[in-house]
Formats: structure tokens, sequence, C-alpha cells
């Protein structure tokens, strides 16, 4: 029997099965699941180094901090 493996983020966990229509769509389905988590995780990242920017340049406007 062939084994099909499916890597997550703890390591890879082997299945020892046939491949089958449903355990394709299975795999399928985790791939995009973390795909999305991955992509959310970008913006997430994307916003919050936008935040940072947006905070630095009203500190640097601030006249006591400029002075300091």
């Amino acid at each position: 029997m062939p084994a099909v493996a499916l890597s997550t983020l703890l390591g890879a966990v082997t299945f020892i099965v046939t491949p089958s229509e449903e355990l394709a769509s299975i795999l399928i389905d985790r791939l995009r699941e973390s795909r999305r988590h991955r992509e959310h995780g970008e913006e997430e990242e994307k916003e919050i180094r936008d935040e940072g920017r947006s905070t630095h340049v009203e500190l640097e406007k601030c006249s006591s901090v400029r002075n300091k």
C-alpha cells in the first residue's frame, strides 16, 4: 500500500492508506485551509507594520518627542 504524507506545523503525519478521491479531497481542503491561514497572517503582519509606520510618523510630529 502506498503511503500518503500530510505535513503539519508539528511535523509529518503519515497515513498508510490506498489513495482515494475522498482522501485527496481531505488533503486538498487541508492545504487550502493552511494557505488561507498563512495569507491571513501575512495580511495581519502588513497591517501591524502599517500601524507602526503611522505611529512613528505621529511621534516625529510631536515636538516633545523630537526634542529628546
